[in-house]
């Protein structure tokens, strides 16, 4: 019966810390955390140029490519964007608010990351967090 529970267990998909990250060379990225369980942690970077998605799954660093965009795309990210590499297909739905307040930047009050591997099951997370840009030289 423990090794059932294990073996359930490995096959959902587990979502991780990305650590710190950069802002990009670049365009604009969102910087997402998980919003539960607590404490929150930065699990996702979206980047609008390149198109992708950085996260940690299993305790692997990936960088997944941008495969398809869905709704108006505000900073360049798209109100949903699909993912894909290594076996691995990921979706993100973005809520995008502007703020007085920010500069370069937004607010992502809400959203989802689906991430899902090839032969497993699906995990779906809460997320919310901030878009930051690469302001232009002036």
């Amino acid at each position: 019966m423990t090794f059932l529970a294990l073996a359930l267990l490995q096959a959902v998909p587990a979502l991780g810390a990305i650590g710190p990250q950069a802002m990009p060379a670049t365009g604009c990225a969102a910087f997402l955390w998980q919003t539960a369980p607590t404490p929150p942690q930065l699990i996702a970077m979206a980047g609008a140029t390149p198109a992708t998605l950085r996260v940690t799954l299993d305790d692997r660093p990936m960088i997944l490519a941008r495969t398809a965009a869905r709704g108006d795309a505000r900073f360049g990210l798209p109100a949903g964007t699909d993912y894909a590499g290594n076996d691995i297909t990921a979706t993100l739905e973005l809520t995008i608010t502007e703020a007085s307040d920010l500069s370069d930047g937004a607010r992502v009050p809400a959203g989802t990351l689906t991430v899902a591997r090839k032969g497993s099951d699906t995990v779906v997370l809460p997320v919310a967090g901030l878009i930051g840009c690469r302001a232009a030289r002036r």
